[in-house]
């Protein structure tokens, strides 16, 4: 003759069926969270050695490296300070690396436009492979980190948004706004042809008054509203918006 299971059958059942659930469950849940933390330090380290691999090698063809120990070639950035709605001004050294690759050029071909084109007399051929010594050109590369939106939707000053610590930058899930590395290949200066010499590149640069040429190291140029404009509000933040269109990502947020 069958009989079901009494009252106290099942609710042993249940209870080493709970306990075996919670024994074999949270370590195997534990061990995914394990897997996928060490896979996204995995690719953390990948991305980093292929991008130091990158400016390694642009690094050690470069004709002119520019010094980054000096304090005005620092980056600065802001950040929210703990505790308070305000926002501190931070300036990270050796956040920003420029320098400048040897000129190239056919140095068969007479025609010369000189504000693209400048023939490095020490080349033995037309296009081939650069040898030393080398004539600086006339481009700058530069690696910096900066936001990855400066600018907010409105046009504003966009700040550090971290969704991993919302209680201190008040995030809230999509709106995060991380430092990434950016690469930028820029002309300091430019070829005027009404002066028939090069000139600052106010597009991207500001001017010294005092003698004339191009600042290439402003902590702020990144920012929307830095801490010092090195001449007014409305000149810089046209050149942010320069900067922004010549940017280009290396590594994201």
């Amino acid at each position: 003759m069958r009989r079901a299971f009494t009252l106290i059958e099942m609710i042993v059942v249940m209870a080493i069926t709970a306990i075996l659930i919670t024994l074999i469950g949270i370590p195997l849940v534990q061990g995914l969270n394990l897997t996928r933390a060490s896979q996204a330090f995995a690719e953390a380290q990948d991305m980093s050695r292929e991008v130091i691999s990158r400016i390694n090698k642009e690094l050690s063809t470069a004709a002119l490296v520019v010094d980054n120990s000096v304090p005005e070639s620092a980056v600065e950035i802001v950040l929210p300070l703990r505790g308070n709605a305000n926002l501190g001004y931070v300036r990270l050294h050796n956040a920003k690396i420029d320098f400048v690759p040897p000129a190239q050029g056919d140095p068969t071909n007479p025609q010369v436009n000189p504000g693209r084109n400048r023939i490095d007399p020490t080349l033995k051929s037309a296009i081939g492979q650069v040898i030393l010594p080398v004539a600086p050109g006339q481009r700058m590369i530069r690696y910096w980190a900066g936001l990855r939106r400066p600018v907010d939707a409105n046009g504003d000053r966009a700040i550090y948004v971290n969704p991993w610590v919302p209680k201190m930058t008040g995030a809230i899930d999509g709106n995060e706004n991380l430092y990434v590395l950016y690469r930028a290949e820029v002309l300091p200066y430019v070829w005027n042809q009404t002066l028939g010499r090069y000139v600052p590149n106010t597009d991207l640069f500001a001017v010294d008054p005092q003698n004339g040429q191009a600042i290439i190291n402003d902590p702020g140029f990144f920012e929307h509203t830095p801490s010092v404009f090195l001449d007014n509000a409305n000149a810089h933040r046209a050149r942010l918006a320069n900067w922004i269109r010549e940017a280009r990502l290396v590594v994201q947020d």
